[in-house]
């Protein structure tokens, strides 16, 4: 059921929006109040009603209207013959009626409805067997109509443009020969790529901007190191910077270019206040990196590999042939045999007994190494 306080709120707005349309028509416009219409409907019987003595008034009256009776109630109607040809023959059109202005509103409102508030054209054509409803009240009532106004804010929502940034960091010529870095980011989500450059050149840029605009597609706004970007390229920059020479402390290589893609990863995982996620995940729309169900996989292996450990290790009091070498420093090895046999105690035990198989020189003399 539609809310009364909404008919009337869109009634009183299309209304006072058609005091304003009519302030700005001529006198010889076609709307007419209630008053007005009845008025008319008396000329126009008044002159149909004279066969001699027609005033120029009376004649352009019978030819702008006719009266016709619609359910009991006498209307102002558009003469049924309303069109000629080139010969001068009338042609009869169909009957297109007048109405007054507090009808209008009605008469429209209950005709959007109608056609599931369907847009102008639609309204034009429904509305067309009135005579004095144009286009310009269509449109009025259209803007005033508060579920289309709703429907058009969620569906036309202006898409924010993808606005994305580039710039370069100098970095020292490594042996591959790069020795800058190119910085694409995206303003909105903060996502960054990199990629290491030998040159500046046009060429080059273009390559490597054309390798990333083929994946993520190309920006609205491609902007440079402009004023009202700059911050948050020298923020991107100054990180990036620390994050590559940790990553090559780490790794104890002045290689740069080689942990540029690291560094990429590392910097679109971190995580950013302002969007309450990080860059990658605003990027994508889903977590960015190790999930939960890698962990769990991970998880699931190392307890695999120790299951798989306790399955090896034989039972209390089992006796064991296995035999292992072990290799012993040259200062160690003079009274220990290269091959022995080993005994295990129980897996809850941290020592393990080494006894010897072969003899150690002296066989009265029983050696036994702890260890482990």
């Amino acid at each position: 059921m539609e809310d009364s306080e909404q008919y009337i709120r869109m009634k009183t707005a299309f209304y006072t929006k058609m005091d304003a349309l009519i302030k700005s028509k001529n006198i010889n416009h076609q709307i007419f109040t209630k008053d007005g219409y009845l008025s008319m409907i008396a000329k126009v019987e008044h002159a149909k009603g004279l066969k001699y003595g027609k005033t120029p008034a009376d004649y352009s009256r019978l030819k702008k209207f006719d009266i016709l009776e619609i359910d009991g109630v006498k209307r102002l109607v558009s003469p049924f013959f309303c069109s000629s040809t080139q010969s001068g023959n009338k042609t009869s059109g169909g009957i297109r009626m007048f109405v007054y202005l507090d009808e209008i509103f009605d008469i429209l409102h209950a005709t959007h409805f109608k056609v599931g508030h369907k847009r102008r054209s639609t309204m034009l054509i429904e509305v067309s067997q009135f005579k004095n409803i144009t286009r310009e009240m269509v449109q009025v009532y259209l803007n005033i109509c508060e579920f289309c106004i709703e429907k058009d804010a969620s569906k036309t929502k202006e898409k924010e443009p993808t606005i994305s940034c580039i710039d370069f960091i100098e970095m020292p010529r490594d042996e591959h020969g790069h020795y800058v870095i190119l910085l694409h980011i995206d303003v909105k989500t903060k996502f960054v790529l990199l990629k290491p450059l030998k040159n500046c050149d046009l060429l080059e840029v273009t390559r490597a901007l054309l390798d990333i605009f083929t994946i993520f597609g190309p920006p609205d706004v491609l902007q440079g190191n402009t004023e009202d970007k700059v911050e948050v390229l020298e923020e991107s920059k100054t990180k990036i910077t620390h994050l590559l020479n940790n990553w090559m402390d780490s790794n104890k290589t002045l290689e740069w270019s080689e942990g540029v893609k690291f560094v990429q990863y590392m910097k679109n995982k971190e995580y950013y206040k302002i969007l309450t996620k990080s860059a990658g995940e605003a990027m994508f729309g889903n977590r960015f990196g190790r999930t939960i169900e890698r962990k769990r996989t991970s998880e699931a292996t190392d307890q695999g590999d120790a299951d798989k450990e306790r399955e090896t290790c034989p039972a209390v009091g089992e006796p064991s042939s296995e035999t292992v070498d072990i290799q012993i420093e040259e200062d160690q090895a003079a009274n220990v045999a290269k091959r022995i046999k080993v005994e295990p105690e129980p897996c809850s035990s941290n020592v393990i007994i080494i006894q010897k198989t072969e003899p150690l020189g002296n066989e009265d003399d029983p050696e036994t190494l702890s260890s482990w």
